[in-house]
Formats: structure tokens, sequence, C-alpha cells
């Protein structure tokens, strides 16, 4: 098995989180340096750092709306280079595909992706962790927050429904007042969903030329990003957006990334894993994941992780975690309960 990529974000998030903070409740957590916003953009730190600010913050203020707050003080221009491909879109839509095409400017702790489906159009983060201990629970928030926050600055307004992967905290009523929209907990995925005739409206600042410059900036610059330890996050994430549909063959992903199935087979053999090999630690994690949520029955999970039949799900999952998929999902929410906030 190839080991874990290591996860990091954007070092300017977590300063502004660290100085929000600081506002409410000086001395909780360890200044920052001052540094120039420039600097910032470009540097990042393990997201591990981030979770344990984040943990530490709620536990101590114990304040349900406080990732509501800070999404609420971000701004299109934080996002650097990916910013401006955004505010230079044609339309709405294409600027929130941005943030799936430039994410690793960012983070590299998770992806968002735009899933159309009729008059609907999702907006999904995929944290990479199965983990949802408080503080990835809070980080999942502030992502999904600050995705309607950002959508707000580009003109738009009133979202269908927000859907999160964890249970719902004590009191969830400044959650509901922030989204305006029925908010679902212990869903597949943390996610928030537009109607699709609000994301065709232009945008006042598209710009044709200068779009395709900043795309291209900003593709630079995400090339020249150091690559994960293994080099597999594109094939990751190939993998993860094809699980739910049931084609995961070695020619169905090589497809996806615009690459022949030889080469694909190389570039794993290369990281020291195979395809076979990587598609069940991606399986893996995106199995502990569901099932933490603690609502989805194991036939749902083992149809979203695209087995065919719920006795390969079964097998699977007793070979990875030496336990039953129930009883998996019955000690996850279990945890999630007991975890403060």
């Amino acid at each position: 098995m190839s080991p874990a990529p290591k996860r990091q974000l954007s070092l300017l998030e977590f300063v502004r989180f660290t100085r929000f903070v600081s506002e409410l409740r000086p001395g909780l957590l360890a200044p920052v340096p001052a540094r120039p916003v420039a600097e910032l953009l470009d540097e990042h730190l393990d997201d591990a750092v981030m979770f344990d600010a984040i943990a530490q913050a709620m536990r101590a203020l114990r304040a349900a709306d406080l990732p509501l707050r800070f999404a609420a003080t971000t701004r299109v221009e934080h996002l650097g280079v990916m910013g401006f491909a955004m505010q230079t879109a044609p339309t709405v839509l294409e600027a929130l595909e941005q943030v799936d095409r430039f994410q690793g400017l960012t983070s590299n702790s998770g992806f968002s992706e735009v899933l159309r489906d009729g008059d609907e159009v999702r907006i999904a983060w995929r944290r990479h962790t199965p983990r949802l201990d408080l503080g990835v629970r809070v980080a999942n928030e502030i992502v999904i927050a600050q995705q309607l926050t950002l959508a707000q600055q580009l003109g738009l307004r009133g979202p269908m429904r927000v859907t999160f992967r964890h249970v719902a905290p004590d009191d969830a009523r400044a959650h509901h007042a922030f989204f305006g929209c029925p908010v679902r907990w212990g869903a597949p995925a943390d996610s928030i969903v537009w109607p699709a005739t609000a994301l065709a409206r232009p945008l006042p600042l598209a710009d044709a030329a200068l779009h395709r410059f900043i795309g291209a900036e900003a593709a630079r610059r995400l090339d020249a990003r150091p690559p994960s330890p293994d080099g597999l996050e594109p094939v990751r994430r190939a993998l993860a957006r094809a699980l739910p549909s049931a084609d995961v063959s070695l020619e169905a992903v090589a497809g996806a990334l615009r690459c022949t199935p030889r080469s694909l087979q190389r570039s794993l053999r290369a990281a020291g894993t195979t395809f076979r090999d990587l598609l069940d630690d991606v399986r893996r994690q995106q199995a502990q994941a569901l099932l933490a949520a603690g609502t989805l029955s194991a036939t749902e999970v083992a149809m979203l992780l695209g087995f065919s039949e719920l006795s390969a799900f079964s097998r699977a999952h007793r070979r990875w975690f030496g336990t039953s998929a129930r009883a998996h999902r019955v000690k996850s929410r279990r945890a999630q309960v007991k975890s403060p906030g």
C-alpha cells in the first residue's frame, strides 16, 4: 500500500483563524508572527495543526456558531489567483468550478467537486481523511459556510439545502439561520445545493481574455506546487469521483485522467503500488467516512463505493477493519455523540 500523502492547507487560512479567535479570547491560541499576505498565500502547513486549533477554540468558547462567524469573514481575494479566476469567469457556475479546478493552490486536505443533476447543482467537499472528530467536523462546516459566503459575494442567493456528514451539534439553530435553507446532518457528503438556473447568471466582472490569462497562471502555479509524496493525488481523486458510478476500471480511470491504461499502470508501478491496491485504499477511506455518518445502511454504502454486491463489501470491510459494517457504524456514531462541540 502506498504511503498517505501529506495533507496541507493555506497558511493564510490558519493565520486568519487564529487572529479571529484571538479577538474573541485573547491568549487562547498561540500568536502567529505578522507576515505579508503575499507570503502567506504561497505557504502551507499540515492540516492537523488547523484541526487542533479549531478543536481547542471550540472547547474553550463552546460556541456552535463559531465556524459560521469565521466563514462570514472570508473574501474572494483571500483565494489569491484562484479568486481572480472566479471573479472573471463568465457565470456563477463557472466561477465555482474554478475552486474545483484549482483547489490544490489552497489545500490538498480535500477537494471540491461540482455535480450537476437536472435542475440542481451540488458543490461537494470531499475531505480526504475519514476522521470526524471535533476539529475535522468544524473544519468541514467552515468550508461549506465559506462556499455560501463566496457565492453571495458573486451575487448568488438562496441555496436549496446543505448537508453534513457528521451529526448535528446540540444547538443547530445558528446553522439553519446562516444557510437559510434545510440542513441535513449525517448525510453521505458535506455539500451545498443550488438551483441550476441561479448559477447560470453572468458575472459583472466577466472578462474572457483576462479569465484565460489568470487561468493559465493558476494552472502554472498549481503545477509548480510540490507533488504529494506518492504522486498519486490525481488518481485518488479520479477514483473517489468514479466510485458511485461503479465504473472503476483501469480503463475508465485512465480515460478520466486523459492518459492510456498502460501509462497509468507505469505511474502506479513507479509509486510502488498497483491499481487494485490504490482502489482498495480509496474505498477503505471512503467507507470509514460514510459509516461514520451513521445514517446509511451497509447496502447504501456498498453502492456508493462501487461494489456490485453487499457480500463483497462485507468481506472487504471485515478485512479492512476486523469487524462488521454495522458494528463500525454504531461505534463511530457513539464516538461523535460523546465528542464535545
